[in-house]
């Protein structure tokens, strides 16, 4: 485990609060594995937000795992990216 990354005060729908920067750039930069997340809501509100975090977790080999929830990070961006634009 590399670390716990806890943005008290800061909420998911803002994707630059500092623990958040600091993870992802661990994950381009260290070679993070996994992304554990206790569940999604809390890592970010917006599906365009969670489309660029998987992006980023895919481009770096990092699984997205979540223990109170079930996600397929493949179909989930298959289906975001077929998603017509609002």
């Amino acid at each position: 485990m590399v670390g716990i990354h806890i943005d008290d005060g800061h909420s998911a729908k803002v994707m630059n609060s500092p623990k958040f920067t600091l993870m992802m750039n661990e994950i381009k930069k260290v070679g993070i594995d996994v992304l554990l997340v206790y569940r999604l809501d809390q890592l970010t509100r917006s599906i365009l937000d969670l489309y660029e975090v998987l992006k980023v977790l895919d481009e770096n080999n990092c699984m997205f795992k979540s223990p109170t929830e079930v996600y397929d990070t493949n179909k989930l961006i298959e289906e975001i990216h077929d998603t017509p634009a609002e």
